[in-house]
């Protein structure tokens, strides 16, 4: 007697024999469909439901929805022999239904965790059949990362503002403040996670804070900030540190002075969005939305895309290699009331911006303590309002749309250095109080991996 688990492989293997046969034969070579899925209604920045791990409400579709005259859809029911779910005869083909500019949702929780599948015939414009499909697991109950923290060597120098990022197994550390009159220092430096040391290198090349920081390869780039002691005005200023020769440079600048703004590569492209302008007759800083993009092959200069449609500053700025997430920041130099918990991806297919889950607390200070770490997007410590530093550590999952909450650390820490180095989170400096409070502490997480969006 066949057990119903194998009798579902089995099921599944004949179906996937028998797609490979219809990929390979002339009639389907035309076009190739897929089912999608999208964490919104508008489907927008849909991904792959194939061997997804999905919770809540998902949309998915079946694409290209061009030369198509009729998709008929199945739950778990991988030869189709059932009643179908759903059958659709105008595009764009929705699992669940839907209207032109708005799809129904498939809620993952009228069914059991556990593997499912999702079928689809598909009738070509021509006559022609193609049968997709994809199977996926559903996960409600998600079993979240567990860590702990520890400190290691501290950093040389107490400081916060400062600016930061992991790059293979080490952790850099530019310049910040030194002092509560906010004395700026050019002092930076490096640790290296597998000695448990640190190590002082090039000093910036101008008093600088505030600068957003990117790597590509071997080089880290500083993009705008503020220079001088606090009030610093904003610069347009782009420096580029080698890895290897110890060495500053400078390169192409920003089309406008900005500080505090936020910064990623995707693919061969530097991208810079939001931050404030502030001069010396202006010392309160005015927020820009402008998003400007610069080629890293052979770029002398950078180009303007869709601004940000909230500008602020003091925001996170992260990429999982296909959109770009603007996190949380804040609204001038307000830091009693201006925190912002919005969240915002960029497209770089569509040029456009939508808005996604908001942080779970309106949160800013998390300029270099924003990234992408095992699919999900981390930010750690930074500022509540009330001029409040935060402990917390929270992760994005792209998938869901949702945050999860882990471990904070084990003191607050607003503007710390943080960033992923193999299976563990490091963070460094940053202000332990409500006011000028620079530190030393470097925090060691326990090593974790968090379940990939769209791995089993």
């Amino acid at each position: 007697m066949i057990h119903a688990s194998h009798r579902y492989l089995y099921l599944v293997g004949i179906v996937s024999a028998w797609l490979s046969f219809l990929v390979q034969s002339p009639a389907s070579a035309q076009a190739t469909y897929a089912l999608l899925m999208s964490a919104s209604s508008n489907r927008s920045s849909p991904v792959a439901l194939s061997n997804r791990s999905v919770s809540g409400n998902i949309y998915v579709i079946a694409s290209p929805d061009s030369n198509v005259s009729q998709v008929v859809f199945f739950l778990d029911d991988p030869d189709m022999s059932g009643p179908p779910r759903q059958t659709e005869s105008l595009k764009p083909y929705d699992f669940a239904g839907g209207s032109t500019s708005q799809a129904n949702p498939f809620n993952t929780t009228t069914v059991t965790d556990g593997a499912h599948s999702i079928s689809a015939r598909v009738t070509t414009g021509g006559g022609e059949t193609q049968v997709i499909m994809a199977t996926f697991t559903v996960d409600n109950n998600p079993t979240q990362a567990t860590l702990t923290w520890t400190t290691v060597a501290p950093s040389p120098i107490a400081r916060f503002e400062a600016q930061g990022v992991t790059v293979s197994n080490k952790l850099y550390v530019f310049g910040g403040f030194v002092d509560g009159a906010l004395t700026t220092t050019k002092r930076s430096d490096v640790y290296d996670s597998s000695t448990n040391t640190w190590r002082r290198i090039a000093d910036l090349p101008e008093l600088i804070t505030h600068a957003a920081v990117v790597v590509d390869g071997q080089s880290i780039y500083l993009i705008g900030g503020y220079v001088g002691n606090s009030p610093g005005v904003s610069t347009s200023h782009v420096w580029k540190y080698s890895i290897p020769n110890n060495t500053w440079s400078a390169a192409p600048p920003l089309p406008a002075i900005r500080g505090a703004g936020a910064a990623v590569r995707l693919g061969r492209n530097l991208h810079y969005f939001g931050g404030a302008v502030r001069t010396a007759s202006q010392p309160v800083g005015v927020d820009r939305g402008n998003h400007y993009r610069l080629s890293l092959d052979g770029g002398t200069a950078w180009s303007s895309l869709a601004p940000l449609p909230n500008p602020r500053n003091h925001l996170g700025g992260a990429t999982d290699g296909v959109v770009i997430y603007a996190v949380g920041g804040q609204h001038g130099e307000d830091e009693d009331n201006g925190n912002d918990a919005q969240v915002d991806i960029y497209d770089p297919r569509t040029g456009t911006w939508i808005r996604t889950t908001d942080l779970p607390r309106p949160r800013g200070h998390i300029s270099s303590s924003t990234f992408f770490k095992d699919g999900y997007i981390f930010v750690v410590g930074g500022a509540f309002n009330d001029f409040q530093p935060s402990a917390d550590v929270t992760a994005y999952d792209p998938v869901s749309a949702k945050w999860l909450t882990l471990p904070p650390l084990p003191q607050t820490r607003k503007t710390p250095v943080a960033g992923p180095i193999g299976s563990r989170i490091f963070s460094s400096t940053g202000n332990a109080g409500s006011g000028a409070s620079p530190s030393k502490t470097t925090y060691r997480s326990s090593p974790f991996t968090m379940s990939t969006p769209g791995s089993e």
